[in-house]
Parts: C-alpha cells; structure tokens; sequence
C-alpha cells in the first residue's frame, strides 16, 4: 500500500521505476487525508516539483554571486545590465527570492515611475519596463537553479504605450552638424559620415580596422553585430574618397584608435553630445544617424546615398518597409506592409485629383513649378497613373499650356506631385487661370478636376526664418494651402502689397493642414519647430 500508518502518525511509500519515495504526513488524521495529500505528492513527482524548495537566499546574493558574472561572460549589453539592476538592489536587495511576490513587484513598479531622473524629468515608462524585464531575468535564473519555485513577475503587466523613437536629421540639422564637426571634434567627422552613409551602429563603426575596408569590391565588412551575423555593406563614392584619405594617414590597425592605447575608441558619447549642442540640434542620439540614413536612403535627388545597402536591417520586415518607402513614402511603407498579399488595386474612383497650383518665383516667371495634388482614398496600392492638365491662355490667345505627371501611391495616402513636363505658363497671367486636369488609369481616361486658380505677382525679396513663429499682426489668417510648401505662402505674401510678414505652419499627424498667416506689420519672432516665418 502507498498509505500506512506507523504508530499515530500517517506515512506514504512511493516507487516509480526504481525510485523511491517516501515520508510522513503529520497533518493527516484519517486514512481519507493521507491518501489525498499522497495524490497531491504523487502528481509532484510527475510534475518535477517534488522535493524543491525556498532558499534563504536574497536577491543581492543571487545577482552578485551568479546573474553579473553569467551577464558579463554571455551578454554583449551587460553594461546596461549593471545599470539597470542598481534600483532593483536598492529595492529588492535585502529581500529573500521566496519573499518577492507580484504584490511587492506592482509596488517597485509604481514607485519607481514616479521618480525624477537627474535631468529634472519624470521616468519615462520605457526605462521601468525595461528594469521589470532585467528582473524576470534574474528571478528566472534563481528557478532554473531551484531557488524559487516560480518566478512572480510573469504576474505583471509591463507599461502599455512605449513610443518607438523616430527622430532623424532634416536637411538644415545635418548641414549644420557637418559645420560643427571641426577642430578638436574632428576625428567624429568621418565617424558621422560613416554612419550616415551606412546606416552602422556606432560600436560596428568605431570597431573598424582597416582589414575590414575592401576598396576593391567597394564593401565594409562588418562584424560582431547585435545579430552575431556578419554582413558587407557597400561605400558610396563620397564615403569611398574618405576613407581612401583617412587610411592614408593611419598609424594603427583600426580606424580610429586611442592614440594612447591604439585600441579602438570604446565611446563618444559626450563629444557627441557636445556637438549637435554646439550646431543647435536639440533631443539628438548618435543612433538616430541610423534613422536618418533610412530616410535619406531612397532620396532621387541626393545621389551620394544611392548605394545604400538594406542589409542593414537584419529583418525581412524592416527590409520590405524601406524598399516600399523608397517607391511610396515613409507614410504608407508602414500601412503596406500590413496589407493582404494578393492581387488588389485601388478603382479608378479611389483616386482623387484635389488640384494644381502654380509656384512663381517673380511676376515675369512664365515658367513656374506646378504642383499637382493627388489622394489613394482606398487601402490598396494604386498601380501606375498619369495626370494631365491643361489652361487657356488670356487674351484671346489660342495657345494652351500644360502639365502631366505619372506615379504611384500607397493606400490612404496623398502626395504633391511636379510635372515631369510642362509648358510656359502664358505670355501674360491674369488674376485666375481656368485649369482642367484628366486622370487616365487602368485604361480608362476621364476629367478628375475642373477649377480656377489665383495668380500671384510676387515682386521684391522676402527673409526667410526656419523654425520660427511671428504670431500677432494677422490681417489674413487660416488660410489653407493645397500645396504643402513654404513658398506657396511667401508667394501670397511677396504679391500682395499690404503683406509685411507671414508664417506658414508645417503640416502635423494631429493636424494635417497646411496654413499660412499674411501680417500687415513686422511681429517679433519666437522660436517654434512648427513654423517657417519670412518678412520684406
């Protein structure tokens, strides 16, 4: 039998293939609870729980004796890890493993987000999502070692709403950082340049040697990635003539080498930093160079980025998102990549030409930029269509000027388009032009937009301020632009008479408009990202 009774106490006697296990159970007192608690040990042995227990141990013992030595020898990361864990010992250190409950977890957790960091600035819920995560890692350590039965933090629920970073240089920015990279910040010049032609992380670029560099297959070899898989990356021609030039006056195996230790650089961080705070670009990490050589990797105007290479991306999604961005926009290479595989394409009546517009640089400009306005209503991908319009000239003239523009465009998406050919707009412009454009797609070609648009006569020069707001002095005010450009608005203010001054406001997620304020006077300015502003 597995259940007997010896004396007044209950035992049980347990054999499964050839092991044996047995014991007391003091808390019985009839045969009934004896074989009850025996089923419950008995589905334990089944379980591989029998036989563990609750150590005495606490969480400093276990994170000093066994979690950083194992992190430092396995993790490439473990700096953050000895980091991240200093609050978590300030908090648990004394604490035995059996005594941290989910309780005592959800308390750290509200706490801690509560605090200020060293910048004066609330504890971003990323940060304390992260330090839950180092957490569950070294809780799961003590259960694999049979410290802790179970690990409490799979009870917890992480932060919801963590913003992925999406900030990379605009145009103006990386002019300005380029300025600033002189002098004692020069040796960071080609290490930005790397990475903006690139797209490298900054430990794979400061880890270059010159063995790494093969000018003959025009190719960085790049190893000890995030992935632990090593990849070539093509040069760019500008890159190629500088690293030609650098290795020239090397005097070290690697590229940029402490000339103290010639060893590789291990951080620039603070010159980093020190640098876009001297070309006033503000909320900017080296890693956001990475985002700025994805955005700029699919620019047609910008050939020095042509060979970027997206086998920087080790993943096949990121690599579809920006192949779809080079074709479509950012925008909309999130929302494709989302789509149903298959077949689908947006209806002819899913495209809708919004309208044209003309940019004039002065009042005897005949031949202007055109702008032509046109939206993907549907959630498919519209195959290639062109645009035409065309105008009478005034005067009684029969000549007839036109536009025409071909593409494609993502779903929901709208997009400003310039004419691959045009004509000269008239030998003389009136206050309105009659335009008519007609949309041929799938082989179907029908009139899409009819309207009147208003001519302007620019005269004089005009200042022109980025990032900078003149708020005040408004005798036109909210006025939308189809077009979504700053010159459209400097256009309305250089030829009306009365206009001293405007403001144009960037279109926003939160409000996609594009607006412009036409001032009688000239309003002191204030500096705001969202605005361009320019005055006679």
């Amino acid at each position: 039998m597995s259940t007997y009774k010896r004396g007044k106490r209950w035992c049980y006697y347990i054999r499964i293939k050839g092991t044996r296990y047995r014991g007391t159970i003091p808390e019985a007192r009839t045969k009934y609870q004896a074989q009850q608690a025996e089923t419950r040990i008995r589905n334990q042995i089944f379980e591989g729980k029998y036989g563990t227990f609750q150590s005495n141990k606490t969480l400093r013992a276990l994170v000093e004796k066994d979690f950083l030595p194992w992190a430092r020898e396995n993790k490439r990361s473990w700096r953050n890890d000895f980091s991240r864990i200093k609050p978590l010992l300030a908090f648990f250190g004394s604490q035995k493993l059996a005594d941290i409950s989910s309780f005592l977890i959800e308390k750290y957790k509200i706490k801690r987000s509560k605090t200020i960091t060293m910048r004066g600035t609330k504890r971003s819920q990323t940060t304390v999502n992260r330090e839950l995560q180092l957490l569950s890692r070294v809780l799961s350590m003590a259960v694999s070692s049979r410290d802790l039965r179970t690990n409490p933090c799979f009870e917890i629920r992480k932060f919801k709403g963590e913003v992925r970073r999406k900030r990379y240089l605009l145009p103006g920015e990386e002019a300005r950082l380029m300025q600033a990279l002189v002098c004692r910040r020069g040796y960071l010049r080609l290490i930005v340049m790397i990475a903006l032609h690139t797209g490298m992380r900054r430990g794979e670029i400061l880890r270059l040697g010159k063995q790494d560099i093969d000018f003959c297959r025009g190719e960085i070899h790049v190893t000890k990635t995030k992935t632990d898989r090593d990849r070539e990356v093509p040069i760019t021609a500008t890159l190629e003539r500088e690293l030609k030039s650098h290795c020239a006056t090397l005097h070290s195996d690697f590229l940029f080498a402490n000339p103290k230790t010639r060893l590789p650089i291990s951080d620039i961080k603070h010159g980093f930093d020190s640098v876009c705070e001297q070309a006033g670009i503000p909320d900017f990490w080296f890693h956001d160079l990475r985002h700025t050589a994805a955005t700029t990797s699919f620019r047609p105007v910008d050939p020095q980025y042509t060979d970027f290479s997206l086998s920087n991306w080790a993943h096949e999604r990121e690599q579809n998102m920006w192949l779809l961005a080079r074709n479509f926009g950012i925008a909309s290479a999130f929302s494709l990549l989302l789509l149903p595989i298959g077949p689908q394409q947006a209806r002819f009546e899913d495209i809708k030409v919004l309208g044209l517009d003309f940019e004039r640089k002065s009042s005897q400009d005949f031949l202007p930029t055109v702008w032509i306005v046109v939206r993907n209503d549907s959630q498919y991908v519209t195959g290639g269509f062109r645009v035409s319009c065309g105008w009478s000239c005034p005067g009684g003239l029969t000549r007839t000027g036109f536009a025409n523009v071909g593409g494609s465009l993502g779903p929901h998406m709208k997009s400003t388009l310039n004419p691959t050919s045009q004509s000269t707009l008239c030998d003389t412009v009136p206050a309105f032009l009659s335009v008519q454009c007609t949309l041929e797609y799938q082989g179907v070609k029908k009139q899409a937009w009819s309207g009147n648009v208003t001519m302007y006569y620019p005269s004089g020069s005009m200042t022109t301020e980025e990032d900078a707001d003149r708020p005040g002095k408004d005798y036109r005010s909210d006025i939308e632009l189809l077009v979504p450009r700053y010159q459209m608005c400097e256009q309305m203010c250089r030829g009306d008479a009365k206009c001293k001054a405007y403001t144009y406001k960037k279109p926003t997620q939160d409000d996609p408009r594009a607006l412009c304020w036409l001032k009688d006077s000239i309003p002191p300015p204030r500096k705001d990202p969202c605005c361009f502003s320019g005055h006679r």
